[in-house]
């Protein structure tokens, strides 16, 4: 398996990297995708990236972290990731939660995306509250690059339109919970091609699940419920799912 979203320099508040790589591994977890959230923990994402040939690091800055962004940001995410070659423009997008801030993240977001578009990177989208802005974002500024739809929990008529814009959908522990009936049902009319696994460690906590922090070893329980959803072999969704994070991420 492949977590296509944790953030194992967060997890190191509730266990080390290594300790969170070995769980994972026990559970055939593999390989990690972990985006940014600020400017702040791109030098600790390039260390983790150069201590762990597994960890695949996305660079960017995350709505939900607007009052730490500064304009000059943004000439040093494209120098950084030139400089360092980083494949992924992450972690970005909308959140209306945080209606204060919300013309600033539309700034950030739109950015970030035509800076995306310029270096030819896929991005990460944070999509909370906000698909309808973020589909006509994508739309407007002619996004070709693709990603990922982060902790996808929308329609099935927005999955679509994501599906469209070459978006896979992030799947993670939301899909455990028995009352999500929305996303239950989504999952089985989407194709398995579109379907990404995530845990967005050390968030979104499993349902029922054991301790106070979510952990990339729990993507085979994620698995298993999108297994129980579908019709497909569980063998032939493992490894399409592996081949969607690639794909849709322009990894080797």
């Amino acid at each position: 398996y492949i977590d296509s979203h944790c953030h194992l320099d967060l997890l190191k508040k509730h266990i080390s990297v290594s300790e969170a790589v070995k769980a994972a591994k026990a559970q055939q977890v593999s390989h990690f995708i972990n985006p940014a959230t600020q400017q702040a923990n791109w030098q600790t994402l390039l260390n983790l990236k150069k201590t762990y040939s597994n960890i695949q690091i996305a660079l960017g800055l995350h709505p939900c972290f607007i009052k730490h962004h500064i304009p000059e940001h943004l000439d040093e995410l494209e120098k950084i990731i030139e400089q360092h070659a980083i494949p992924i423009i992450g972690e970005i997008g909308l959140d209306k939660r945080f209606k204060e801030t919300y013309k600033q993240q539309e700034i950030y977001f739109i950015a970030q995306l035509i800076l995306a578009e310029k270096l030819k990177k896929p991005v990460i989208i944070h999509a909370v509250r906000a698909h309808a802005d973020i589909i006509q974002t994508l739309k407007t500024q002619a996004f070709t690059q693709g990603g990922i739809i982060h902790a996808f929990y929308g329609s099935y008529e927005e999955a679509k339109q994501y599906i469209n814009l070459d978006f896979a959908l992030g799947i993670g522990g939301l899909i455990t919970y028995p009352n999500n009936k929305k996303l239950r049902k989504v999952i089985t009319q989407i194709p398995a091609t579109s379907i990404v696994l995530e845990t967005d460690s050390p968030d979104m906590q499993l349902y029922q699940q054991d301790g106070p922090y979510n952990q990339p070893a729990n993507i085979p329980t994620i698995f298993s419920e999108i297994c129980s959803l579908r019709t497909e072999n569980p063998g032939e969704l493992q490894q399409q799912f592996w081949h969607n994070t690639h794909r849709s991420l322009n990894l080797v």
